[in-house]
């Protein structure tokens, strides 16, 4: 696993500057929860399809692997229920003239309507008490107007709160 990089993205056409640019330009690893959870996965279906149960799958009960599954599973309905309520209200605000539906990842890029430098975005923003960041991290090309992101992991109460406040 050490040394494993994604060699393709898939993403709405506007975010491939940004991409080319910062993302993909940097050093990315997976972190190393990451990598034992895959480690986990690839061992349990390892043994799905030979019938031979990996040393590292010796360390969890079937209890704890249910577990580990029921959580993943909760977790991913979550994400798509946060992501639409964000995009409802995203989708009904006069502030936001544009946004990214995610596609496979947890971030909605959106546009904000008025026509601002970065930093003028940027602390605008931190005035309304929302923190992000300002629109010149992403490259994303559109005209008049900021873009930045809503990562949708978050404390669905907190963005809640942010998005009345960004509105």
């Amino acid at each position: 696993m050490t040394g494993l990089r994604i060699g393709y993205c898939i993403a709405d056409m506007r975010l491939k500057k940004s991409l080319e640019n910062e993302y993909l330009a940097r050093n990315f690893s997976i972190n190393i929860l990451s990598e034992y959870i895959f480690l986990v996965d690839l061992a349990l279906r390892a043994k799905k399809l030979t019938g031979e149960s990996s040393d590292i799958l010796s360390n969890f009960s079937v209890e704890d692997v249910e577990e580990y599954y029921e959580t993943v599973q909760s977790n991913y309905e979550k994400i798509f229920d946060y992501q639409d309520k964000i995009i409802s209200v995203l989708k009904h605000s006069n502030q936001v003239v544009d946004y990214i539906v995610p596609q496979g990842c947890n971030m909605i890029f959106f546009k904000y309507h008025e026509d601002l430098s970065h930093a003028d975005f940027f602390n605008r923003m931190l005035k309304q008490g929302i923190g992000l960041y300002p629109g010149d991290v992403f490259h994303i090309d559109g005209g008049k107007g900021q873009w930045s992101r809503i990562c949708i992991t978050q404390n669905i109460d907190k963005l809640t709160e942010g998005l009345s406040r960004l509105i």
